[in-house]
Formats: structure tokens, sequence, C-alpha cells
């Protein structure tokens, strides 16, 4: 089983903002994580990829940083943000998060983050 959900966010030049993934069950354990930025029309670019045993693998050129949010009671990972400060207008774009889980299978979010304003050079 798989679903998908899509999040409008809209932002200004020089702000921060925490782009979110979640997974909505205790019951699922998360294998792997990935955060994606759509570049093109099918085309995505790897962000950063989490894995519980192997830690997380952040690719050059990109910003942005992970950050997990632990459920209290089971203490595992419910919440899973992209951290992305001074945001500028090629910010602007669609990220997917693709949280990998047992045994409910692959959860896809999009995020379309729109960001607004002048850019100062």
């Amino acid at each position: 089983m798989s679903s998908t959900t899509m999040v409008n966010i809209s932002s200004s030049v020089g702000k921060n903002v925490s782009l979110s993934c979640a997974v909505n069950s205790n019951d699922t354990f998360v294998v792997q994580i990935q955060w994606q930025k759509q570049v093109g029309h099918d085309q995505e670019e790897q962000i950063v990829i989490y894995n519980p045993t192997h830690g997380k693998n952040k690719s050059p050129g990109h910003k942005g940083s992970l950050r997990a949010i632990t459920n209290p009671s089971s203490g595992r990972p419910e919440s899973f943000h992209l951290d992305l400060e001074d945001l500028e207008l090629q910010d602007s774009a669609l990220y997917v998060c693709d949280i990998n889980t047992s045994p409910s299978g692959t959860i896809r979010q999009y995020v379309n983050l729109q960001v607004k304003g002048k850019q100062f050079s």
C-alpha cells in the first residue's frame, strides 16, 4: 500500500521555511526517507537521504538540512523536516518526500514551495 499527499507553502525571499513529511501510524517502521527537488518536468534531484542504519547523506550543492521528530511513546521517527534557510526565488519548486516504510510501503508527499519577493544581490 502506498499513499500520496500534496501541500502548498508560500514564503518570502530571505525567510526560513520547514517542509514537513510525516508518517501517520505508530506501527509503521521507517526504512528510509528521501527529499528531492523537482527540476524538470519529470526530473528530480536528490537533496538528502536518511536511513536509520546508515545515517544521513546530503547531496553537495543543495541547501537544506534534515531534522527528524520522534514520537515520545514509540521512540520512532514520525516526521521529517527539510529546513531551508535564507530563501531565494530559485528555491521555488516542487519538493518530493519519499518515506519507505514497513509494512505499509512508500509514502510520497509533495510540497509546492512558492517563494515571493524581490531578489537582492
